[in-house]
């Protein structure tokens, strides 16, 4: 009887496991709109697999593909995903804690800044150039708080805004993860180790404060010392 037993219990996990792997991705994943930023993100023409599979997507202006596979089931389930599209590419793994804590690790993304500038519609102004990044990795909590450990590099390029405009060189932002909560934050010229910003992500606060050294390079300041810190914000989500 218990060899019978465990005949029946290997069954049902092996057509349990067969379901999953050929379970078609639009039945779990549906073609439908959702909300990011406040505005919708559209996901369509969802094919594949679920462990792997494809759909495309749009968000204001922005759209392109999404591709996806699983990388690893055990011990925590691991997908690789891929974006493309004219204005971000990108590719990392996610994979989802029993806390329900969200990791996207070891993710590589190179995003056209002019396209994401004329997406977001900004009323103070925009700017070109690339971003380049490597993040080894970006943690969402259930609680709702971000942390981050890696370094965007930013082309360098035009930025402008209601009454005016600037070409800055090669900047770089770095995101140094003190603990799961705490992230500090530092914005320089690549070239540098001075700062033009700074600030941190602290659970779901973010603080930043800004330099005139960042005033001056604009062609904005009126004297002062470069150190001198002219504008701070703080926010909560």
């Amino acid at each position: 009887m218990a060899r019978a037993w465990l005949m029946i219990l290997v069954f049902t996990i092996a057509l349990l496991f067969f379901a999953i792997v050929a379970m078609p991705a639009r039945v779990i994943i549906k073609e439908q709109n959702y909300i990011l930023a406040g505005e919708q993100l559209s996901l369509t023409k969802v094919s594949g697999k679920l462990l792997q599979g494809t759909a495309r997507w749009r968000w204001r202006e922005l759209d392109g593909k999404v591709r996806w596979r699983l990388q690893q089931a055990l011990p925590v389930p691991r997908i690789r995903i891929r974006i493309d599209s004219p204005a971000l590419e990108a590719q990392g793994g996610i994979a989802v804690s029993l806390l329900g804590n969200l990791a996207i690790q070891n993710l590589a993304l190179n995003a056209d800044v002019k396209y994401f500038s004329e997406a977001l519609a900004l009323t103070v102004g925009g700017a070109d150039g690339n971003l380049l990044g490597e993040l080894e990795e970006v943690l969402l909590t259930s609680e709702g708080s971000v942390s981050a450990e890696g370094v965007i590099n930013y082309s360098g390029g035009h930025i402008h805004w209601a009454n005016g405009s600037a070409t800055v060189g090669p900047l770089q932002l770095i995101m140094d993860r003190q603990s799961t909560e705490l992230t500090h934050l530092e914005l320089r010229a690549s070239s540098s180790t001075e700062l033009y910003m700074d600030g941190s992500i602290n659970g779901r606060i973010f603080e930043w404060q800004v330099y005139r050294r960042w005033v001056q390079l604009l062609g904005m300041s009126q004297g002062g010392a470069a150190d001198d810190v002219v504008f701070k914000i703080s926010d909560q989500w």
